[in-house]
């Protein structure tokens, strides 16, 4: 959007015609301190007024408005990282202010019509002041070039990649009654991006989140590579009591596979984000459950004390399962690992009927038993880990898919694969409901090749009759001798 004005050579500082951003003190307490002092106010919506023009556009209009790259953000200075911004327009309205941190110092970043083209839309359609929506990173993820790994963008909402990936699933700052019809959206309405050195691996982000019930600061440290990681540190201060906080969001779709396959009439082709949930309970078990596009809103919860893992994982990377050019088998998965104790709590998964294979229709985070109490601050540290799989690779066989045929109950198939042999005729199959009776219990042994990589896989069959019940909860898992060979398999029936 070359509308006149200097060129800026680059965002480290505003163009010699104007003047110097003035520069304040920063540290780790800064952030903190503004969300207390936040939360202590009645809550203030962020600027969300633009020109109609930008308010019309449809996504193919915005998407033209791109950064001109060689204003990026430490590009001119030869750093590992590099930042470009996005354009207040289309949905993403409310102003998003930047800043940029240099030791102990914050300065803004200066917005300016020139640092975008103007995606084929007249000049007065961007007034000096429009100001930013939010930001994308690059660094050498897969080569020596720049490329986009996440991208920080609308409410609280942030994606990334690992290397090889292309973008799937999406992150949030905070749920807060995720699925319900209040849903409330808290918004990152400030970051800071402190500037990385010659040699840094990681770089450092900090974020003010608002909403009407809450504020709070996030502290990202954010490794791309092999698989790309975020260390977060949050610190929330609730302006109500709050029982329907989601922590560590994430959204994700599911569209077609063979979980629901015989109910949308489709033969071949497989449509989806993430193939399911996977947890790691306090216990020490090993959680798998299909992810399902389902006929009405489904929403499930696993309860849970010492939580030490869960995710939206992509297990299916077979390119020929897909047989579509979206790359479903190159995307992320997301695993969140608590960095100390979250207590009790639950995993909550929300499955929402969809028509529509571009629309998240999935949502997992974990809700804890005790509420968020106002005036209180309460402090989070967890791992997040977005790669082909997640990090904490189990001894035991896991879930490589469930197939299911029949909606009166029906036969279901699921594929157990191991890195060591799996020989049907050492295992046996634990499979229970809580409703109806399972039937015609079968393991077989599956060829090991490109379909079933690994050193072995089983197929586990059964037929489920549940007889007057509406709803059968189903358990499964395979035995060696008595002791548990593989992950346990969920997965909710409801008439």
């Amino acid at each position: 959007m070359v509308v006149g004005a200097v060129a800026l050579g680059g965002l480290t500082s505003a163009p010699s015609a104007r003047a110097e951003p003035a520069s304040t003190p920063f540290n780790n307490d800064t952030v903190p301190a503004l969300a207390r002092a936040l939360a202590a106010k009645p809550y203030v919506p962020a600027d969300s007024s633009i020109p109609a023009k930008l308010a019309e556009v449809d996504y193919a209009v915005y998407a033209k408005l791109q950064f001109e790259a060689t204003k990026a953000l430490w590009r001119k200075d030869g750093l590992p990282f590099q930042v470009q911004f996005f354009p207040r327009g289309y949905l993403y309205r409310p102003r998003v202010d930047i800043f940029e941190v240099i030791g102990d110092r914050s300065r803004p970043v200066a917005y300016a019509p020139d640092l975008f083209n103007d995606g084929g839309l007249d000049a007065t359609s961007f007034p000096p002041d429009l100001g930013f929506s939010g930001f994308r990173l690059h660094a050498p993820i897969n080569d020596p070039d720049f490329e986009e790994f996440a991208v920080f963008q609308g409410a609280s909402y942030f994606r990334a990649v690992a290397k090889g990936q292309v973008y799937g699933l999406s992150a949030r700052g905070l749920a807060i009654g995720a699925g319900e019809p209040h849903e409330e959206f808290p918004q990152f309405t400030t970051y800071w991006l402190e500037r990385p050195s010659l040699g840094a691996k990681s770089l450092v982000i900090h974020a003010l989140l608002n909403s009407p019930s809450i504020a709070g600061a996030y502290r990202f440290r954010i490794e791309p590579g092999a698989a790309t990681v975020f260390d977060i540190e949050a610190v929330l201060f609730p302006r109500r009591d709050i029982d329907d906080a989601g922590i560590a969001p994430m959204s994700s779709m599911f569209f077609l596979g063979d979980i629901n396959r015989y109910r949308m009439n489709a033969r071949a082709g497989t449509i989806h984000d993430s193939h399911g949930l996977e947890m790691w309970n306090g216990a020490g078990e090993r959680l798998w459950r299909p992810l399902e596009n389902p006929k009405a809103l489904e929403v499930d919860a696993f309860a849970d004390k010492h939580m030490r893992g869960f995710g939206l994982v992509q297990r299916d990377q077979r390119a020929d399962h897909y047989h579509d050019v979206q790359q479903y088998e190159r995307r992320p998965s997301l695993w969140i690992e608590p960095q100390g104790d979250w207590g009790e709590g639950r995993v909550e998964l929300l499955e929402i009927p969809s028509t529509d294979a571009n629309a998240d229709n999935m949502a997992a985070y974990w809700r804890q038993n005790r509420p968020l109490r106002a005036g209180s601050a309460q402090k989070l540290r967890y791992r997040m880990t977005w790669g082909k799989e997640s990090p904490v690779e189990p001894k035991l066989a896991r879930v490589f898919d469930t197939g299911r045929f029949g909606d009166q109950g029906g036969r279901y198939e699921i594929v157990f694969r191991s890195a060591s042999p799996l020989d049907p005729a050492a295992l046996s199959a634990d499979v229970t409901t809580t409703a109806g009776r399972i039937a015609n219990t079968k393991l077989t042994a599956l060829p090991v090749d490109g379909t079933y990589p690994g050193w072995g896989a089983v197929k586990l069959s059964f037929e489920l009759d549940p007889g007057e019940a509406s709803l059968c909860e189903l358990r499964a898992h395979l035995l060696r001798s008595g002791a548990v060979e593989s992950e346990t398999w969920l997965y909710r029936w409801t008439r």
